[in-house]
């Protein structure tokens, strides 16, 4: 059965491109998400103890994963995230930047 680390992008892609105030920036090609997130939505994930790159432009994070990381652990980061992005959408309707 291949890792998670081999198949996450796709599960990972799925969990979160429905998500308010979350945008995949770049096709998925590789072990790599790069989604667009609001800075706010960032610093309570930062809260929550998850960590990733946002230096690749100032509203992109660079998601990625290693080799022994479970679903459990995707689908708990997608789970802050949602909770996240749900509050975000409630204090900034849709048309709201």
């Amino acid at each position: 059965m291949p890792s998670i680390a081999m198949t996450w992008p796709g599960v990972w892609e799925a969990a979160i491109r429905p998500l308010p105030h979350v945008e995949i920036a770049y096709p998925v090609q590789t072990n790599t998400v790069f989604a667009r997130l609001r800075d706010a939505v960032t610093q309570g994930m930062y809260q929550r103890g998850w960590k990733y790159y946002t230096h690749v432009s100032p509203d992109s994070a660079r998601l990625m994963c290693s080799w022994d990381t479970t679903a459990e652990d995707v689908n708990a980061f997608a789970a802050d995230l949602a909770d996240l992005t749900a509050k975000q959408a409630l204090a900034n309707p849709p048309g709201v930047p």
